[in-house]
């Protein structure tokens, strides 16, 4: 791979390369808009440091992977995958430079096109969903997986630079207990970490470092783990837990028979929401007003509401929302009851 310097350039390359509009398909093939001129140079550049702070794209070094216009013939089941893309151009990497992708995909990378004279004259993000599925297919665990009683924590992320695993005692610990490199395996993308017996009922996230395409720079970010079966307050953190404990699991659990369903026509849903439901329900308990707990007493006026509806014909109920809502505080002690006077002297189109 070439390492070349970044010219001058007289286009905004930080502003365009937040779009992202080449799509990096397989570990061979790059797919430019149809708009492009074809009788440029095109390339994929790299940068080689990444860790020195410096945002300046103009003063760094960079490797660069040549791409060759292709115009043979493409396996037309190849577009079936991403039949928006069918009019794309494509472009090919020769196999010299194949090794070296996995690293690019862990670094800040953007494609360029130049004139005859090595200026940039354009530049874009690149999507990669297609090359990181040819280059990492994994059909394995992911998450939480238990062996003998020890957690092991697995997550997919490819183009993650480095993962640390955090370890917290509870929910709300200001700081980790633990902060351990989690272990990478090169071949299919995963990220893994075996913890101990005595970790169960803790709480973890991960600290990500990755390229962010929309700063045009590497980030550090702490998330919680995707495949996540429990979660604190607000989604902070995830919790290892073991769904197949019997402690964890509702009486009956695992020998409820549902009742046979002959067609899906035969279907009757009824739709609520899980706050409304028994909110203002006062048959329930306070602390259970507006929360999940709620339709677990049969004797409470909703509960009533429900068997009534199923005398009728009722089948399934969806409850909504079952996940986090980002503007939504789960901290009750944030929460405001709305004064109804108050709301009805205000105008129908106020924000309040």
């Amino acid at each position: 791979m070439h390492r070349v310097i970044f010219k001058d350039s007289s286009i905004d390359i930080l502003d365009r390369v937040k779009k992202l509009t080449v799509h990096w398909v397989n570990r061979n093939l790059v797919l430019f808009p149809p708009d492009k001129p074809r009788d440029k140079k095109y390339s994929i550049l790299t940068i080689n440091d990444i860790d020195d702070g410096d945002d300046d794209l103009r003063s760094k070094a960079f490797f660069e992977i040549p791409l060759r216009y292709y115009t043979g013939p493409i396996d037309p089941d190849y577009f079936k995958q991403f039949p928006h893309l069918t009019h794309f151009v494509p472009f090919v990497i020769d196999d010299e430079y194949l090794e070296v992708i996995p690293a690019c995909l862990k670094r800040v990378f953007f494609a360029v096109i130049r004139d005859q004279a090595d200026n940039i004259i354009d530049a874009a993000g690149i999507q990669t969903p297609g090359v990181l599925d040819d280059l990492y297919t994994y059909d394995g665990p992911l998450g939480i997986v238990f062996q003998n009683s020890i957690p092991n924590m697995r997550v997919w992320a490819p183009t993650a630079k480095q993962v640390n695993f955090q370890l917290f005692a509870n929910a709300l610990s200001p700081e980790p207990e633990l902060v351990q490199p989690m272990l990478y395996d090169k071949q299919n993308g995963v990220w893994n970490i075996s913890g101990d017996a005595d970790w169960v009922g803790k709480y973890f996230t991960y600290q990500v470092l990755v390229y962010c395409p929309q700063q045009g720079q590497m980030e550090v970010t702490e998330v919680t783990d995707p495949y996540s079966v429990c979660l604190s307050a607000n989604g902070k953190r995830s919790q290892i837990i073991d769904l197949a404990n019997a402690a964890l699991q509702p009486e009956d659990w695992n020998t409820l028979k549902k009742p046979d369903l002959e067609a899906f026509n035969d279907i009757v849903i009824y739709e609520t929401h899980v706050r409304d439901f028994s909110a203002a329900d006062k048959t329930v308990p306070e602390p259970l007003r507006g929360t999940f707990m709620a339709f677990t007493i049969d004797s409470s006026d909703g509960m009533h509401h429900l068997r009534e509806h199923a005398k009728s014909g009722l089948t399934h109920l969806h409850l909504l929302p079952v996940f986090d809502i980002a503007s939504v505080n789960e901290d009750k002690r944030t929460w405001k009851k709305a004064d109804g006077e108050l709301l009805r002297s205000f105008p129908p189109n106020s924000d309040l």
